[in-house]
């Protein structure tokens, strides 16, 4: 995972090989998930937003079960190219 600012907020790139999520990739593949971000307070200790993709009913922030409950049907779809 590598994380830079850039205009407006910060760019992430995150690298998962292909085979520890038991996926073969090739294009058209569709596959759910999501993606987003925990926003901290100014001293970074407690986080105050939670921003999905896809799913918007995400910003729970301090509820643990919740806030670790995976909802696939409110997930997205990427496709492979």
């Amino acid at each position: 995972v590598a994380a830079a600012p850039c205009p407006g907020g910060f760019l992430v790139e995150a690298s998962i090989p292909w085979e520890k999520l038991g996926i073969v990739p090739r294009p058209g593949l569709t596959i759910a998930g999501d993606a987003g971000v925990l926003a901290a307070d100014p001293g970074g200790t407690t986080t105050v937003a939670r921003r999905y993709w896809s799913n918007q009913a995400t910003n729970l922030v301090n509820d643990v079960p919740g806030e670790a409950e995976l909802t696939p049907a409110r997930w997205g779809t990427f496709i492979l190219e």
